[in-house]
């Protein structure tokens, strides 16, 4: 099959999902979980007793509480890859614009393909949600391996966009590496922590 001569193909197939797409509706829906979620797990964290002195507090579950809001954005990324996967097969009109650049790839390339294009989103979409999802476990434990692995696989994939003229998209993919940035630098804060409590042991790795 010859790549470049599907390229336009590709492009201008790319550009008409992304007219029709729900842009506004999938920032705003992200953009709730992600309020809420922090919200509600700040609400978890809070002291029962407000007598207790703020500096009773243990910083460390401060700074773990942002590690896991940074890697939560792995699995966010990779379930809503997953859907518009979902809904490239049902040749919906809508999609997340916090998904995968790739994954849109894929699809287009496979939406031609008849029923074998299928299996083809499902098999090579399915890999690249798996391996988000796995980043988002790792970093979660502050793995710095998993956070920096997935910002800069991410990072490769708004250059994706940028290449198809996915301005917006590519935007977005900005905005949560920066999320995914501030985890990073807490597993950072937390390694360091941890080894001033105990001077031999190893930063965090990959299982």
């Amino acid at each position: 099959m010859d790549v470049q001569s599907q390229t336009p193909g590709v492009n201008s197939y790319l550009t008409a999902q992304l007219a029709s797409r729900s842009n506004t509706a999938s920032c705003v829906w992200v953009f709730c979980q992600q309020y809420l979620e922090q919200h509600v797990t700040e609400s978890r964290c809070t002291p029962a007793s407000t007598s207790q002195a703020p500096g009773a507090m243990d910083p460390s579950g401060v700074i773990m509480l942002r590690v896991r809001r940074g890697a939560g954005w792995f699995l966010t990324i990779g379930l809503l890859s997953g859907v518009n996967s979902l809904l490239q097969i049902f040749d919906a009109k809508i999609r997340f614009i916090f998904g995968l650049g790739i994954t849109q790839v894929v699809d287009a390339v496979a939406h031609g393909m008849g029923q074998g294009g299928t299996t083809v989103i499902l098999v090579v979409d399915g890999l690249f949600i798996v391996m988000l999802i796995l980043c988002s476990r790792w970093a979660r434990t502050g793995s710095q391996g998993a956070f920096l692995g997935g910002m800069i696989a991410y990072a490769l994939d708004g250059f994706l966009l940028l290449y198809f003229s996915m301005w917006l998209d590519a935007a977005v993919h900005a905005y949560a590496l920066w999320m995914i940035w501030q985890g990073y630098s807490a597993s950072r804060e937390l390694a360091q922590m941890r080894q001033a409590a105990q001077p031999g042991l190893s930063q965090p790795r990959l299982p």
